[in-house]
């Protein structure tokens, strides 16, 4: 059972991480791309999928120690770096917004 389970995390890990790394590089192209042509499209992330592949496969590793980085394959992501950053800011947009307006 050990070694599907590390056969199936190390799949995952190595899954997100290509992922979050795919996705910076895209941006990467994607600016460059712009600066050169600036009416050609954008590119579209997968929110989420990256860091949580890789999160999911740290967690199923039966190592405890890579099971207590799991929170590293979402930081490596952009897609979870810039969702959790747009929701944490919408939110205390909205606290603050809800505090200082008056009605």
């Amino acid at each position: 059972m050990s070694m599907v389970l590390w056969t199936i995390s190390s799949l995952m890990i190595a899954l997100g991480l290509f992922i979050g790394v795919s996705q910076w590089m895209a941006i990467a192209a994607v600016s460059r791309r712009k600066k050169e042509n600036p009416e050609c499209s954008g590119y579209s992330m997968a929110p989420l999928f990256g860091g949580l592949i890789g999160t999911i496969g740290c967690l199923l590793s039966p190592s405890p120690t890579i099971r207590t980085i799991w929170w590293i394959p979402p930081i490596i992501d952009p897609g979870c770096v810039l969702l959790f950053s747009a929701v944490i800011g919408s939110l205390v947009y909205s606290l603050f917004r809800k505090l200082f307006t008056r009605t």
